[in-house]
């Protein structure tokens, strides 16, 4: 299932909106199937979407329907993600039913008429059938909020917002009006997200608080409502899990206890945002896929699609041409006598992006079997700055080619060289902190000189390129083999949860630079023994909705092929417990995958199609 896609020039950022439908009509019945307005209509849509009435019988029924509970703004669209439930095997199908199903009895008010309460539930299901799988219960939930207030009669009303009879006590209470209104809005909300069964015993316990109490209680939920980190996140976050952290957050603490509510409330808060931001990484990517290989979303969608996808193409090459001239300009290298540091900035991030370049025309990290082969056909130039100019500039050569690999191939093994040097030396730190020093080859002695040799040799001097591609190949391997055998040896298993909502908040605020090697700090300090915690579940874990990475000045935008993900570091060079890094990873040539298989924050990256580049964008330090 997809959403709408839209970019802004101006900040280059991609924004993703999923299906919603908060406008729904509410007719008393559902259509006779001899309507024949709402057939022909019927007929029509499917038509659009190259399908007939024989297709299925059930689809269309349902496409009648659709066009009488929608606006007609969210119709076309609506229509065309029905057709793909019903392309959807038998079984995928069935199970999202069943989810449907599952909410509404969870979350379903009571009718007085059983006729209105079964139509209301058929719409909401046929609703339901066009909405990506992860988004039916929390839509579900909503829905049934709305019509908790419409259907059901006003017991007590707060400023004209009628409570359903389940608030229990709250009824006996005089002082809501004293609220503020936000806070007023808020506990209605509360209560009416909850679970049927759940309702009466939430009311309860906010019926046994202070004024005073009740007031700070629902206005941390206010404050973080405001919280700049929820920004855009949409009513499925706002209406749907917001109150369910909230109450998670209080079955936690307890009614007496402000300050641990507070700090579990950030905790459940920062996982919605981190499960929710995710969802729209994968919808943000599958809706691109989608509208390249011409899926119809309806017509509005299909515009908004296709304009995005050519807004985002022109500004991409624009910046490929730019900046494949700026880095024959910098002699592909980093270095710079400039003590201008914004300057540097600026060629270790050109750098950065070259080495991306010859990886995907490699297809592969410099470690690879494929870099192996590269290294031996490419010659190298007697040095970087003696490339002819009536080399540059030509129409035909804009772009990062093989011309260019004889430059940036020795760049990019030194490169690596310097980031294996630094990996041997971290994990090496570690082994030592966590005495388990016998897990380190002595070999790695030998490499660690080959490796800085490397690493430290003069750019125009003539190296064998093959003979240390070989060495970085071997060390990535036997590095690889050291961290396995240090996950072996953990010896604390259980991550301090406080470290989530730390991290969380520590990637939101730093600023993503390409070629970045410094960055802030997360403010949850960890015993070295977490390290094995940490590792297993954030190396090599995707950083999701993030298409842009600074490049000192300008935005550099992310296509598909592009992802961000977190590296966990052996220890830190800068007297911290160990970092995490944020890796720019790219995808193998040919492949369609996304850079994640899996559902959840954070989620595994998908090494068989992806590999890091090694070229990072920011480094957080883990307090000691």
């Amino acid at each position: 299932m997809y959403g709408s896609i839209s970019f802004d020039p101006a900040t280059s950022q991609i924004a993703i909106t999923p299906p919603f439908y908060s406008h729904l009509q509410t007719p008393k019945t559902l259509i006779n199937s001899q309507a024949k307005t709402a057939m022909q209509d019927a007929d029509n849509a499917l038509r659009r979407i190259g399908m007939h009435e024989t297709d299925s019988g059930d689809l269309f029924s349902d496409v009648m329907n659709l066009n009488v509970v929608l606006r007609p703004e969210d119709k076309d669209f609506a229509i065309s993600a029905l057709a793909i439930h019903y392309c959807l095997p038998q079984n995928v199908q069935a199970q999202r039913v069943a989810l449907f199903s599952t909410a509404w009895a969870r979350y379903s008010p009571s009718f007085a008429d059983q006729t209105q309460s079964r139509t209301q539930q058929l719409l909401a299901e046929l609703v339901s059938k066009t909405l990506p799988t992860e988004l039916i219960e929390p839509w579900t939930c909503i829905n049934c909020q709305w019509l908790s207030l419409q259907f059901q009669r006003p017991l007590h009303e707060i400023t004209g917002l009628p409570m359903v009879s389940t608030l229990g006590a709250l009824h006996q209470r005089t002082d809501l009006d004293k609220l503020p209104q936000p806070c007023r809005k808020v506990l209605v909300d509360l209560v009416l997200s909850r679970p049927i069964t759940e309702r009466y015993s939430v009311a309860q316990v906010l019926a046994a608080l202070s004024t005073s109490n009740l007031q700070k209680y629902l206005g941390a939920l206010v404050d973080t409502k405001r919280h700049p980190s929820w920004s855009g996140l949409g009513d499925y976050v706002m209406k749907a899990h917001l109150p369910d952290a909230w109450a998670k957050a209080l079955s936690d603490a307890g009614p007496n206890n402000l300050d641990s509510f507070v700090a579990a409330l950030a905790l459940y808060c920062n996982r919605a945002v981190d499960d929710y931001i995710a969802f729209a990484d994968r919808l943000c990517r599958s809706t691109m896929d989608a509208a390249r290989s011409g899926v119809d979303m309806g017509n509005r969608w299909n515009t908004t699609c296709r304009n995005t996808i050519l807004s985002l193409q022109n500004q991409m090459r624009q910046q490929s041409t730019n900046w494949t001239a700026e880095l024959r300009k910098s002699g592909y290298s980093a270095y710079s006598q400039s003590p201008d540091e914004r300057k540097v900035q600026q060629r270790e991030a050109l750098q950065a992006w070259g080495i991306d370049q010859l990886v995907r025309w490699i297809d592969g990290p410099v470690t690879a079997p494929r870099a192996r082969a590269a290294a031996r056909k490419v010659k190298q130039p007697p040095a970087p700055e003696s490339r002819p100019a009536e080399d540059k500039g030509k129409a035909s050569d804009t772009t990062v080619n093989a011309s260019d690999m004889p430059y940036l191939l020795p760049t990019a093994l030194r490169d690596c060289a310097k980031f294996l040097l630094g990996e041997l030396s971290d994990l090496s730190a570690l082994a030592r902190e966590l005495k388990q020093e016998s897990v380190i080859d002595s070999s790695l002695t030998q490499t660690a000189s080959a490796l800085e040799a490397v690493a430290c040799a003069d750019p125009s001097a003539q190296r064998d390129l093959e003979s240390d591609q070989n060495l970085l190949s071997g060390a990535d391997e036997a590095l690889t083999n050291l961290r396995t055998r240090l996950m072996a040896a953990k010896t604390q298993a259980k991550l301090d949860e406080r470290f989530e909502a730390a991290l969380a908040q520590a990637l939101r605020k730093e600023a993503l630079v390409l070629g970045k090697r410094q960055g802030g700090v997360i403010e949850c300090a960890l015993p070295v023994a977490q390290w094995a915690s940490v590792h297993q579940r954030y190396h090599q874990r995707l950083l999701p909705l993030r298409n842009t990475v600074d490049m000192v000045g300008s935005n550099l935008v992310l296509d598909q092929d592009h992802a961000l993900a977190l590296y966990v570091t052996g220890s830190s060079q800068s007297g911290y417990a160990f970092d995490i890094s944020v890796h720019l990873w790219t995808r193998h040539a040919g492949k369609t995958s996304q850079p994640s298989l899996e559902k959840g924050a954070y989620p595994r990256m998908n090494t068989d199609d992806w590999f890091d580049t090694y070229q990072p964008c920011c480094v957080l330090h883990v307090r000691l």
